[in-house]
């Protein structure tokens, strides 16, 4: 938590030497987030944040009916990935004016976007 690197370097010989199993990208701060504990109380100020969505296919184990649950996936129960993104998809842009929207997918169960 806290965390902000400088540079694209910085970032890759951090996440080579700790290998996190997980990475949560945060807002966009006035100042570095790694110095909050030295700056006057208040004066960390959010300027950008990011809306991010996580579909899990765990979430559709009650209406697939190809066999699989959990983490196993096949190419029949991928459609509810994209189903689902495209739903989201055209609310967030027609519903809500999104114009910028950033699709990542995540072998494991599924995907979200930024």
């Amino acid at each position: 938590r806290y965390q902000s690197f400088l540079s694209q370097e910085e970032l890759t010989t951090a996440i080579q030497k700790r290998r996190p199993t997980k990475i949560d990208i945060g807002a966009v701060f006035n100042y570095p987030p790694k110095d909050n504990k030295s700056l006057p109380s208040g004066k960390l100020q959010t300027q950008e944040r990011e809306l991010v969505f996580d579909i899990d296919l765990t979430d559709y184990d009650g209406v697939r009916n190809c066999g699989c649950d959990g983490a196993k996936i096949c190419p029949k129960c991928w459609s509810f990935m994209g189903m689902a993104m495209e739903v989201m998809d055209e609310g967030l842009r027609n519903d809500f004016g999104f114009e910028h929207v950033a699709w990542v997918f995540f072998w494991g169960r599924g995907g979200g976007f930024l």
